[in-house]
């Protein structure tokens, strides 16, 4: 009789074991750092497209510069602090007085995970472990979407870096939403660790809300999703990269040459822009060579006045005046064949 009860107990331990073990599996296995993945630098693993986006996955390909940038530096906390939903410009703590998140965007975590309902804060500004460098947001709890959101309409361009506190490789599941929460497209990300992933992504309709859920698919389990420098705003584009916004650029796409050349001659002067925005020497020479003229003489003359006019605003000196002079006298322009 004895035998067959200790028989029960051990029969109901072990099966009280495996349930805990099922139901906490993904946490165990989020947090562990036995096999370290390195990241598939910045990546894309899929891309599906419903709406007008553009996915970028470098800073460098996003077309825009100059963006307001929330980057929760403005943050005093030198250990992670939690924050209660929604984390914005009117988010008062003892480490983040209202106004330090940039007006025009907030950051939330959903309340309908696996772990849910629960009473601590939703957000932490991560700080000094887990090699993150700086501060940044991260959700507080796992198997939680996290919510950016925009309150302006003049939201088209969107960059940021993924990350999250475990060095488990990360895939994040994004999307993009427009007015009326029209979903413009998502897409999935690999790479996200303390090191971060960037994304980045533009539109031809305002974007008003982007939400992010981060999965490890290698060791099964979910990973809290965090950002850090979020870009956004409305791109203004420098097409030729002269340093001048197409909006007042007089040549879109500028000669971006780097030495000056006639006719094929080139003697060493730099191609500056002139005083008129957008227009570089090489598209004035450009304009000049496209010309008629009645004989070569007439094209040097023209030359000869340009050069001069730029010598007179300080962008050549004499000598260089002299070197375009030469090319131009060395040209076939406005010669009869």
């Amino acid at each position: 009789m004895k035998k067959k009860i200790m028989w029960k107990r051990i029969v109901r331990v072990t099966v009280a074991f495996v349930f805990v073990s099922f139901l906490f599996a993904p946490f165990f296995q989020s947090c562990q750092k036995e096999e370290i993945i390195e990241p598939e630098n910045v990546m894309l693993k899929s891309i599906t497209v419903s709406g007008p986006l553009t996915f970028f996955t470098t800073p460098e390909e996003l077309p825009c510069t100059g963006l307001p940038t929330e980057d929760f530096e403005e943050a005093t906390n030198a250990t992670p602090e939690g924050v209660y939903n929604p984390l914005d410009a009117n988010t008062s703590t003892w480490f983040l007085p209202a106004g330090s998140i940039l007006p025009g965007i907030s950051f939330s975590l959903t309340r309908d995970g696996y772990f849910s309902p629960y009473t601590s804060p939703d957000l932490n500004i991560w700080a000094g472990s887990n090699d993150i460098v700086g501060h940044a947001v991260i959700a507080n709890h796992q198997d939680e979407t996290l919510i950016i959101e925009f309150t302006d309409d003049n939201v088209t361009v969107v960059g940021m870096t993924l990350l999250t506190i475990f060095w488990n490789q990360a895939t994040f599941d994004i999307n993009i939403y427009g007015n009326s929460d029209a979903l413009l497209g998502t897409t999935s990300i690999i790479g996200g660790t303390p090191a971060g992933t960037y994304f980045g992504v533009q539109s031809e309709v305002p974007i008003k809300k982007i939400t992010i859920w981060g999965f490890d698919y290698v060791n099964w389990g979910v990973e809290p999703p965090g950002v850090d420098d979020v870009m956004f705003g409305t791109c203004i584009v420098d097409s030729d990269g002269d340093g001048c916004l197409d909006s007042d650029d007089a040549v879109i796409n500028s000669n971006m040459e780097e030495f000056v050349e006639i006719d094929g001659c080139s003697n060493g002067v730099l191609n500056e822009m002139t005083s008129e925005c957008g227009v570089m020497m090489s598209d004035a020479i450009d304009a000049l060579e496209a010309g008629d003229y009645k004989n070569s003489g007439q094209f040097v003359k023209a030359v000869a006045s340009l050069a001069k006019t730029w010598m007179d605003e300080g962008l050549i000196t004499q000598d260089e005046q002299t070197l375009l002079l030469a090319c131009a006298g060395q040209s076939s322009i406005g010669s009869k064949k």
